[in-house]
């Protein structure tokens, strides 16, 4: 049942790295066994044999194609990968998620960003402030853009 459960709820995103259906990151080398992994879901699922019996996680709600497509998209930004990774044959051949096509990835992104607009927009009153921020790092270099504005007589960011 361990083996099942931790098939279930982990995909290996690097060697001796799984990243958790939650989003939790462990780390576990593979030949010794399944404990840390097991432990995680023991602990943070408790309704895991349900769950497993179900086919779905009933705390996320998420299918397994959404959970899918939030895996790809975690990657490849927290990556900083270009689109095109995901034809990579080597990404295919070394990857546990299921395939998906580039450009329904580009779609589902756009998407995905045009909701985010949306929601900051929403939340954002008619008149507000930009304060952009940039730094580097050695050779990276970062941007960072808030909105400003008073609600109430209290400042907001």
């Amino acid at each position: 049942m361990r083996e099942e459960a931790v098939a279930f709820y982990f995909k290996e995103t690097q060697p001796d790295e799984f990243l958790c259906i939650c989003g939790i990151k462990r780390k576990q080398k593979k030949d010794s066994g399944y404990s840390n992994l097991y432990n995680h879901i023991t602990g943070a699922h408790p309704q895991w044999r349900t769950e497993i019996l179900q086919g779905q996680s009933t705390l996320t709600g998420v299918t397994q194609s959404g959970k899918n497509l939030f895996l790809w998209i975690k990657w490849i930004t927290d990556c900083n990968l270009p689109f095109n990774f995901i034809d990579e044959h080597c990404t295919r051949a070394y990857t546990n998620l299921d395939p998906i096509c580039r450009q329904t990835l580009v779609n589902k992104v756009d998407k995905l960003v045009e909701k985010v607009e949306q929601n900051i927009s929403s939340k954002l009153p008619e008149k507000f402030g930009i304060i952009v921020d940039g730094w580097s790092v050695e050779a990276e270099h970062y941007i960072a853009v808030f909105a400003s504005y008073q609600e109430n007589g209290v400042a907001k960011h």
